[in-house]
């Protein structure tokens, strides 16, 4: 399928009036809320070393907070597939290339009072397509064609603290700026885009063939690492992590 993107209604005068991003903000919330599961096939884009790197899987989820994406790539001429699964208590990554199973206790870190931060790490909640945007930030810029669907179009800035941090001395600077595409019938998240600050696309994120209020059934969302994998918890080192963004929070505010 392809993406071509057909611009029906872009305003040529800049971001449309804040009580229109309002408005259509509360339509989205309301189209969305409805939606108690759904299952979609998913394509994230890279940009990585001067080469795309591209992954193209399976997602799903289910209320209140259960989560699996099992995603293939190949890089190095090497295929490889991440499975991401969370039930909501523990969040498991098993990446099948270096034989590794990460795990993380997402109730120890409720219980730290930093679980709120941790909450929609394990994947894209694509009926909470605002998820990771500063708020104050976001502008509405009109209405597109994506693939043939209305979509409405909004931009900002990544929200939290990793927008201060960089990869390394002199390394990649994250991400200055993120564009949403969201279904004008459905409010679900279709199409997102990162840029760094000068423009430049970081990495894509796009949904097809989604399919909503779909039964899932609890077992999907368990996993056990394989016979002969590493297993490693981070929980504690993602817990520090956590706990030190909150406080340069506290310290910016």
């Amino acid at each position: 399928m392809g993406t071509a993107l057909l611009v029906s209604s872009m305003s040529a005068y800049g971001p449309a009036a804040a009580d229109e991003k309002a408005e259509v903000m509360e339509r989205i919330r309301k189209l969305a809320e409805d939606v108690r599961s759904f299952k979609a096939k998913m394509t994230v884009r890279t940009a990585m070393m001067g080469s795309t790197v591209t992954w193209r899987g399976e997602v799903m989820a289910k209320e209140p907070n259960m989560y699996k994406s099992v995603m293939n790539m190949n890089l190095g001429g090497v295929p490889g597939e991440q499975v991401t699964v969370s039930d909501g208590r523990t969040q498991w990554v098993y990446q099948s290339q270096m034989k590794m199973a990460i795990k993380l206790d997402l109730k120890r870190l409720e219980e730290a009072g930093v679980g709120e931060s941790q909450k929609g790490k394990a994947g894209k909640d694509i009926t909470k397509p605002f998820m990771g945007i500063d708020k104050e930030s976001i502008k509405y810029l009109g209405k597109e064609s994506l693939d043939g669907r209305e979509v409405y179009v909004f931009e900002g800035k990544p929200r939290g603290s990793f927008r201060e941090l960089k990869m390394g001395e002199g390394g990649i600077s994250p991400p200055a700026r993120v564009k949403v595409w969201v279904g004008a019938k459905d409010g679900l998240l279709y199409k997102e885009v990162f840029y760094n600050d000068k423009g430049t696309e970081m990495m894509s994120v796009e949904f097809e063939e989604v399919h909503v209020n779909v039964p899932i059934g609890d077992e999907e969302f368990s996993f056990t690492p394989p016979e002969g994998a590493q297993v490693v918890d981070m929980t504690e080192g993602t817990l520090n992590i956590l706990k030190a963004l909150k406080e340069t929070e506290k310290e910016g505010d």
